[in-house]
């Protein structure tokens, strides 16, 4: 993602109350360098299907309302891969 187009991103998303889940590292090292607002969900390995994408956030929801209620926490990192393993 260009710069400017991350920038405008970001002033928009802090504007308008709104939290950034996005698939791009910019906006997580954005959000490691200037903190919140805004909150940002970092979704990674995240490739591959879009409705299996949709299914995984869903399941996600409860955490991701637990980090939006969290005043500190600014980040939040979600791996289809780690979260979706099998249980041993």
């Amino acid at each position: 993602m260009d710069r400017a187009r991350g920038a405008a991103i970001w002033r928009y998303a802090i504007e308008h109350g709104y939290a950034i889940m996005t698939q791009d590292d910019d906006f997580q090292q954005m959000s490691m360098l200037r903190g919140v607002p805004p909150k940002v969900v970092h979704l990674t390995n995240a490739q591959g299907d879009p409705a299996e994408l949709a299914q995984f956030v869903e399941q996600c929801l409860g955490s991701i309302a637990e980090f939006m209620n969290d005043p500190e926490s600014s980040l939040m990192l979600l791996s289809r891969d780690r979260l979706l393993a099998p249980k041993p």
